[in-house]
């Protein structure tokens, strides 16, 4: 799973500076790439026949959040990227679980990349 790049908020200062995008844009999605991990046709990428979920981030919170927080009036932000995150978890869970019967959880293999800076 590759989770969109975006920064954070924790107070009204922090949530008033356009620190997070409420959109993903063509630079965001891993399958707009050719290099790295997202290099499909790289005989020695360890990931190239692996599928790539693509979770978009507009919660402000790194994916972990789970609340809504009033910071101002007229600035509320729903931090919900725990939920978010877990949604996309078990659905991918089920997938796999569907795509290989009778193998072990165990063995079925999942990669989690987060996108950040700073």
């Amino acid at each position: 799973m590759y989770y969109q790049g975006g920064g954070a908020c924790w107070d009204a200062f922090t949530c008033l500076v356009p620190t997070c995008a409420d959109t993903a844009t063509e630079g965001d999605n891993p399958s707009t790439r050719s290099s790295g991990f997202a290099d499909l046709t790289n005989e020695d990428n360890p990931f190239k026949d692996w599928h790539i979920v693509f979770v978009s981030y507009c919660t402000c919170d790194v994916q972990f959040g789970d609340t809504i927080q009033e910071y101002a009036e007229e600035l509320t932000i729903e931090h919900r990227g725990y939920h978010n995150s877990r949604v996309v978890e078990k659905w991918a869970r089920r997938c796999r679980q569907r795509n290989h019967p009778g193998v072990p959880h165990e063995r079925i293999r999942q990669l989690e990349l987060r996108c950040r800076s700073g």
